[in-house]
This record gives C-alpha cells, sequence and structure tokens, in this order.
C-alpha cells in the first residue's frame, strides 16, 4: 500500500469527520494499491476506514487479481448464487458502519449506492473533492512525470502538424497522435479532435471523426498521454488552408487571455484571480458569452483533478500545485478554439509552462 497517500486519505476523513470512503477500480484504487481492477456491474471496492481497518469487498470473479495486493487487508468474497447487498450489509455490520457516514467517489456506480441504502442503514456523503484534495500537492517526483508527459504531448503534436492537412480525416488525425504518443513512451493517450464547426460545442457532441478536413476548415486538437499514471493534457487549434479575419481576431483574443493568465502564475495567487484575468480579456473583447467553462482544472493521476482554476475557487496556488490554463472561445455551429497547457508551481515556488509547443496563429495547407 502506499502508506503516505493512505496517511493523507486517513487525514481527511478524520478532518471531514466521514468514518470511511468506498474506493472503487480507479486511478485512485490504482496508486493506493498499485492495482485496479476491471469495473462492470458487479459490486467491488475497498472500504478505507478513518480508524485504519480497511477491508475489500469484490465477487469471486475478481478475488484472485485483487488478492496478491491487499497485502493484510481482509478480503470478502461474494458470488453471482447471492445478492452482494445481503454479504455488504452484514460486514458493515461486522465493522460497526452501520448507521455511520461513508463518502462516495464520482467513480462510484450510483446503482450500488441506490442498492446499499435500501438495505443498509448509512449515510453516503461526497468525498469526490476531500480526495483529490488528498493529492492537490504533488512531490518532486509527480512533478517530474508531469514535465515527461507534457514533452511527449509536444513531441507528438510538431509531428501532427506535418501531418494535418486537407483531405485528412479526422480519425486519421485522431490515431497519428495517438500512436505517436505512442512512440514517444506515453501510455493511456488519448485524443479528441474537433472540426471548424464541431469544436463551437465543447464536451456536448461527439468529435465528428468521419469529417474530411478541408481548405477552409480549422481544427481542435485536445490530447494527452501519462508518464508513471500522471497525465498530460494539451489543446492546439489550427486553420487549414485560409483565416478569415474574424477568426483571427477571435484566436488573437484567445492567444492573449491564455498568456495574461499565465503571466499572473505565482505562489500565493488566487485560483479566481487568474480565471478573472483571463475573463477579463475575453469580455473585453466582446466574447465573454462564448467563453462558457472554467479558465482551467487540476491534473494528476486523474485529468481532471484540484484546483479547479475558476471564478468561484479561492483557494491560492501553491507549491507542488499542477493545473491547467485553457480559455476558449465558442460559437454554436460557427467555429471553437482553444488553447491549453499543463502549468505547475514547482518545489521553488515558481510557475512553469510545461508545453513548449507553438501557441502562435498557425496555418496548415
Amino acid at each position: 500500500m502506499n502508506t503516505k497517500y493512505a496517511a493523507q486519505i486517513i487525514h481527511k476523513l478524520q478532518e471531514t469527520l466521514i468514518d470511511a470512503v468506498l474506493i472503487p477500480p480507479s486511478n485512485d484504487l490504482q496508486m493506493l494499491l498499485g492495482f485496479s481492477p476491471f469495473i462492470c456491474e458487479r459490486f467491488q471496492g475497498l472500504f478505507f476506514q478513518a480508524n485504519g481497518h480497511h477491508f475489500y469487498v469484490c465477487n469471486r470473479l475478481s478475488a484472485d487479481e485483487i488478492q496478491p495486493y491487499l497485502q493484510d487487508i481482509p478480503l470478502y468474497i461474494w458470488t453471482d448464487c447471492e445478492r452482494y447487498t445481503t454479504v455488504v450489509k452484514d460486514i458493515l455490520a461486522e465493522y460497526q458502519l452501520s448507521n455511520k457516514k461513508i463518502g462516495a467517489l464520482y467513480q462510484t456506480p450510483g446503482s450500488w449506492i441506490t442498492e446499499l441504502s435500501e438495505l443498509c442503514p448509512i449515510t453516503w456523503v461526497p468525498f469526490y473533492q476531500h480526495m483529490n484534495e488528498t493529492r492537490i500537492i504533488k512531490s518532486n517526483k509527480e512533478l517530474d512525470a508531469l514535465r515527461q508527459a507534457s514533452h511527449i504531448t509536444d513531441l507528438a503534436w510538431q509531428d501532427a502538424l506535418s501531418y494535418i492537412r486537407p483531405g485528412r480525416s479526422v480519425s486519421e488525425i485522431v490515431n497519428f497522435i495517438n500512436s505517436r504518443m505512442i512512440h514517444y513512451g506515453g501510455t493511456a493517450p488519448a485524443c479528441n479532435a474537433y472540426e471548424k464547426k464541431a469544436a463551437g460545442y465543447p464536451h456536448y457532441v461527439m468529435p465528428k471523426i468521419s469529417h474530411i478536413m478541408e481548405s477552409t476548415d480549422s481544427l481542435l486538437v485536445d490530447f494527452g498521454c501519462a508518464v508513471k499514471g500522471y497525465r498530460s493534457d494539451c489543446t492546439r487549434t489550427v486553420f487549414l488552408g485560409k483565416v478569415s479575419s474574424q477568426e483571427r481576431e477571435l484566436y488573437s483574443l484567445v492567444l492573449s487571455a491564455n498568456l495574461t493568465a499565465e503571466a499572473l502564475l505565482a505562489e500565493g495567487i488566487p485560483c479566481c484571480s487568474i480565471d478573472a484575468a483571463a475573463r477579463d480579456v475575453i469580455k473585453k473583447g466582446g466574447c465573454n458569452d462564448f467563453f462558457i467553462t472554467r479558465l482551467g482544472h487540476g491534473i494528476g493521476i486523474n485529468g481532471h483533478e484540484a484546483p479547479d482554476i475558476s471564478a468561484v475557487n479561492q483557494k491560492k496556488l501553491m507549491r507542488g500545485m499542477a493545473f491547467t490554463i485553457e480559455p476558449g472561445i465558442y460559437i454554436p455551429g460557427m467555429i471553437g478554439i482553444r488553447i491549453e497547457d499543463v502549468c505547475i508551481i514547482n518545489q521553488y515556488g515558481l510557475p512553469e509552462v510545461l508545453n513548449k509547443t507553438t501557441k502562435e496563429l498557425t496555418i496548415l495547407s
């Protein structure tokens, strides 16, 4: 078990007066135990208690693979011939968790919470943000892994600039970038690319991967990979062939917002102040209604962690924090432009922008 991470979770449980947290198969479980099994509809997870007495429950199908990673943590097994809710109810009573508070993470299936609530007298409380807080300060080794992951995305993007052109499909470009991240040593590559009109709907429509790039297109590419489990996250927007004067103005606004925010990064600066500075740039450019997201999010073993770089987060930047700066303008049905870098406050209290590849307006033909 990762004793440092375990101690941080216990501290957060005790601080919040929550008796335990259910950690299902996830990156959190991977970080804690060194392994995370496949998750499906069959209930399984680690009940991690504030008193240090933990236990794991799973179906017989997963028992053999999880057992070696539990060490001295008790393992309770249920089978397809019985109801897991009855088994878990008895175990919770054995550990005196009846009528207690148990934290749930966002990865915990809602069906598990609902089904257990019908039989077990426990109170489920959100613990996702608290779990994020346990990882908000990264060690030097973790920061180095983030640097390496961002370097790999930079290398892959440099290759992509020679590959993206009219006649290529979005799916071909996605596959190429993923393959280049693997080539340079990244794991778990993930890439989404949005042609001009689809990019105007961030996260709300699936990329049109069959779209063939045209000489009047733009392409928003959001991509990243992992090194030693720590992720990168980069977005670049490029144009093919022609760029209208309006598109140039929009790109200039997004780039200015990105550079303005990154210039403000420093130990002790509130997250909301950074968001406000970037938002003010876009507001003055008349596009405030089209900047509909927070400025950024934390990053680590999960793509999205604490701290949010948002208007409502007053937390101050501290050494060891890692996060994205990603202003964007999204005009539905017309165009979307985003520029995203991973940034950190390093061990010396200095800001670093980990993505080094160009952000200047790029036209490919």
